[in-house]
């Protein structure tokens, strides 16, 4: 077993709808440092071990335990810390792991020992986080193909709101700005954990791996996400001059805004309304359900302006890490 060395962070399947035609293989066009080019998919979004790292220690398994269990510092920490295996099952229970991968972690911890056994936690660790994301790509995939094609009533179906939900919040979790975002949350919610600690007679390790928890607790993080959307609409946006001025989508293509045309620049941000380009024609729009919207229409695909059209292009230029992507080279040069 190896890990997977190249890593996409926004996913190949997910970038083929902005492909333009000029190679067998797919290729888009790609703005980034200011220079435009024309770019296989299989070469961009993309980062070496991204989902890679350090086995765990004390700190880093007891911050996961009681972050998920809300305990502080009880005697089963003890015998839960280091075990590979018990690591397992509290992945599974986030639904990262299924049952053949955590029989391969049986074995494992039962043949190998030392180095070997380290270096094979890290393998199965960073592995077992991109089949997450690969199960929900997956589910994803055929439901994004339907919107592409302007099939509302894949919207009235509940299951599949559900898969399209996980998927937009799981590319929003693993794109640099939600690091930047909820790192500073669960640096917050250790150091109450630290506090609560000492006060019954406690010392756990201060020394964390926080980029390593961040990466585990993503799965906990969107599920939560995921059961605030029932009191969310899901607005279908089309735009009808797409060959001329299309939609455009970058390395961080999930838009969040705390208010009318404010983007959100924390988690407090997620409340609001959260924009979603799906291919160069079309876009979807999540908003909460108590918001008046007099713009949209829950029960048809709405048309967007020019200005729509330039505003939201706009937010996903400015929200972008370093990349942006378009089927049109033109269409990039003003964003240089």
């Amino acid at each position: 077993m190896s890990i997977k060395k190249e890593n996409h962070y926004v996913p190949a399947f997910y970038l083929k709808g902005w492909c333009n035609g000029l190679s067998k293989k797919g290729s888009v066009f790609w703005l980034y440092k200011g220079k435009v080019e024309n770019r296989n998919i299989s070469s961009i979004a993309r980062k070496k071990y991204f989902y890679s790292f350090e086995p765990f220690g004390q700190a880093e398994y007891e911050f996961l335990f009681y972050s998920r269990d809300a305990y502080i510092l009880n005697n089963s920490a003890k015998t839960f810390a280091g075990d590979w295996v018990d690591f397992c099952k509290l992945l599974a229970r986030f639904d990262s792991l299924n049952a053949s991968q955590l029989e391969q972690a049986n074995d494992l911890s039962i043949t190998l020992t030392g180095e070997k056994l380290q270096e094979n936690k890290k393998t199965a660790y960073a592995n077992s986080i991109e089949n997450w994301y690969q199960k929900i790509e997956l589910e994803a995939a055929p439901i994004m193909l339907d919107l592409r094609k302007g099939y509302l009533k894949t919207l009235r179906s509940n299951s599949k709101m559900e898969f399209l939900y996980k998927y937009v919040w799981s590319q929003f979790m693993r794109t640099k700005k939600a690091k930047d975002m909820y790192l500073p949350i669960l640096k917050d919610n250790y150091a109450k954990i630290v506090l609560k600690a000492k006060e019954i007679g406690h010392n756990p390790d201060n020394n964390i791996n926080m980029e390593a928890v961040y990466k585990v607790m993503i799965p906990v993080v969107t599920h939560s996400l995921i059961s605030h959307n029932k009191n969310r609409n899901i607005y279908l946006l089309q735009n009808l001059n797409y060959g001329v001025q299309p939609l455009l989508t970058s390395d961080s293509p999930v838009v969040i805004y705390k208010s009318q045309n404010t983007i959100g620049k924390g988690f407090e941000g997620l409340t609001g309304k959260i924009y979603f380009p799906i291919s160069p024609q079309y876009a979807i729009l999540i908003e909460e359900k108590g918001v008046v919207n007099r713009v949209y229409k829950y029960n048809k695909i709405n048309t967007m302006s020019g200005r729509e059209i330039f505003e939201f292009n706009k937010a996903i230029a400015e929200t972008r890490h370093e990349q942006l992507f378009s089927s049109t080279e033109e269409s990039l040069k003003s964003f240089k």
